[in-house]
């Protein structure tokens, strides 16, 4: 905090100190406290280009302004750009969110002040992974004016070791976040009234190999503790059968992988995801290569 409030002596720059609470709390902190036209929400150890950022998009009054984001991966050295069709109609980006990338992420977005308290558009406490995702969808469910910018104006820094350490101290939370993101697709569905079975498929398919890495990263990473493993396998098979999905609907693999999870196939699913690793490591080192 002391390195935060150097920047104070700026008159542009403000901050605000409150007990740890989670970044939620902190967000919504914010949106009490900003006096500008637009809040843009920044992580730590990411940056802005601020040069990709013009008057004129700001002066369209847009109640959303969406720009590209450049992921890196600090672990493995890879770069990939997120980016959208250049359908920006509600519709489009809520069926855009059914899936992994830049409307999970409250990032490289510029947010209306104003409508944003006009709305009560706050962040739940909640939740501690997938608050992006929960807020963004909220967002576009109010259907505001929208500009995509087909720039990229963020920089998001990624860890594989910090998402790994957030995963073995609190795996309960991971499993309880994860289903609530599952809940919201699922809800979106209905929402947007897609009777499609495959973008059920679909969104049943991730949550339960979102499930299955996390058992295998806590295989891998416990060394067969196997009353820890046994108690985790019986809590996440207690939330697959809640779900109802029908397995049998699935892809072969995701159906291999429930099959080695309800048979406690231990040493294959270990197996797996030491194999994962290793061609994780192999790509990294090759990308490395190309770029010296």
């Amino acid at each position: 905090s002391r390195v935060y409030k150097e920047y104070t002596h700026n008159k542009f720059v403000r901050y605000f100190y409150q007990k740890n609470q989670g970044v939620s709390a902190a967000r919504n902190l914010g949106i009490m406290k900003a006096k500008g036209k637009y809040l843009m929400f920044v992580d730590a150890d990411d940056y802005i280009l601020s040069q990709a950022l013009e008057k004129n998009y700001l002066n369209q009054n847009k109640e959303l302004i969406i720009f590209n984001v450049d992921k890196r991966n600090t672990s493995r050295g890879k770069k990939d750009v997120f980016k959208l069709d250049n359908d920006v109609s509600i519709d489009s980006l809520l069926k855009t969110a059914l899936n992994d990338g830049i409307l999970n992420w409250v990032w490289a977005k510029l947010y209306l002040t104003e409508y944003v308290r006009q709305n009560k558009l706050t962040f739940s406490p909640l939740i501690s992974t997938g608050e992006d995702f929960d807020y963004v969808v909220n967002y576009l469910k109010t259907k505001p004016s929208v500009l995509y910018v087909d720039k990229i104006i963020y920089v998001y820094m990624y860890n594989d070791i910090t998402g790994l350490r957030r995963t073995l101290n609190n795996p309960m939370q991971i499993i309880n976040d994860t289903t609530s993101v599952w809940t919201k697709r699922k809800s979106l569905l209905n929402y947007l009234a897609i009777n499609d079975s495959f973008e059920l498929k679909n969104v049943n398919e991730k949550y339960l190999n979102s499930l299955f890495e996390l058992l295998a990263i806590f295989l891998y990473y416990r060394k067969y503790k196997k009353l820890d493993i046994k108690a985790l396998q019986q809590i996440i098979l207690s939330k697959i059968e809640e779900s109802k999905i029908n397995i049998d609907e699935l892809n072969f693999k995701t159906k291999f992988k429930i099959y080695l999870f309800k048979s406690q196939k231990y040493i294959l699913i270990y197996i797996y995801y030491a194999q994962k690793r290793i061609i994780k490591k192999i790509l990294a080192m090759i990308f490395n290569n190309k770029l010296g």
